[in-house]
């Protein structure tokens, strides 16, 4: 049984170039954003270019740190809402609009990545933490006020519910139509705004 062995270095390794998830590259490299980092040297910007002319890459110059703190947000976030989207699972597919198929084909590309590829973007990437922090804390600030405004809307229409034959025209924006949140106009329920 042959060991493995690690390829022998010819030199110093001047650069550093990131590489592809196979999904992200099943229909091939070309127009695919590549980073490349110099870390010793000064050979980076030819590197991007042989990347370019050879494979039809956009190579993008950066630094490692640069490198993961885009990646925190860019990959992070990408596969903790896929992550969240495929636990909420059976989702509607009759019935989508454009931005939610989009999304969805987002989490078909990440869905079925390597657990390594995942504990790669999620745990030891050291920004990524701060932007999953900063992600949750948001949507938890969103969740509030999305909950005040649902309660808001349930005490006036269980409170001030006011049956009208029709919209006033005297004062149209005093005057809103509601039925359950969607504005049913067919209950002819109205509810006057405050």
């Amino acid at each position: 049984m042959e060991r493995d062995r690690p390829a022998p270095q010819r030199g110093r390794r001047p650069d550093r170039v990131t590489g592809f998830r196979p999904e992200s590259a099943r229909d091939g490299l070309r127009d695919l954003k590549i980073a490349v980092c110099a870390v010793r040297g000064d050979r980076a910007q030819r590197v991007g270019a042989v990347l370019r002319r050879a494979f039809g890459l956009d190579g993008i110059l950066t630094t490692p740190e640069a490198h993961d703190r885009e990646a925190a947000a860019v990959q992070g976030l990408t596969h903790l809402i896929a992550k969240v989207l495929v636990a909420m699972e059976p989702l509607p597919t009759r019935m989508t609009t454009r931005s939610f198929d989009l999304v969805m084909q987002a989490v078909g590309m990440v869905r079925h990545d390597a657990p390594e590829v995942c504990r790669a973007i999620e745990r030891e990437n050291p920004y990524a933490a701060e932007v999953r922090r900063r992600f949750f804390d948001l949507a938890a600030r969103m969740d509030e006020e999305l909950g005040e405004d649902e309660a808001v809307l349930e005490r006036r229409i269980r409170v001030s519910r006011i049956p009208l034959p029709r919209r006033s025209r005297a004062c149209p924006e005093s005057l809103q139509v509601v039925g359950r949140g969607y504005g049913d106009r067919r209950s002819r329920a109205f509810l006057v705004s405050w």
